[in-house]
């Protein structure tokens, strides 16, 4: 990767995706999308977020929506495909896919075993 330099302005931008991304939008913003709303090129955008916040912000994204899946596992009756809806998934299937690429297991073993951890400390 090579170097880049990031002025205040560039940061600031950055900092503008960042709370973009942080609200989970559906659908996901383009990396076009990204550029248009925050005045960066694409070079600059990809490599100046990840330098800040290490990772891509597609990447990014991701584990954005992976947390909130598991909040929403956690807190909510909501079934696999209608988190994966939630989260803006068209399929449930990439959904699952997805999750249990970033988390390590399925989206019902995880609600399954934190259901049963949280019951034994009742």
């Amino acid at each position: 990767m090579s170097k880049i330099k990031l002025r205040v302005a560039d940061k600031e931008a950055l900092e503008k995706v960042k709370g973009l991304l942080d609200s989970i939008p559906v659908p996901a913003p383009t990396i076009k999308h990204l550029c248009r709303s925050s005045g960066l090129n694409a070079d600059k955008l990809k490599k100046g977020f990840k330098l800040l916040y290490g990772e891509s912000p597609y990447r990014y994204l991701v584990l954005k929506r992976m947390d909130k899946a598991k909040t929403l596992l956690r807190e909510t009756e909501m079934t696999v495909n209608e988190i994966a809806w939630e989260l803006g998934y068209e399929h449930g299937s990439n959904f699952c896919l997805q999750f249990k690429k970033v988390v390590g297991v399925r989206a019902g073993e995880w609600r399954e075993k934190y259901t049963i951890a949280t019951q034994s400390n009742q």
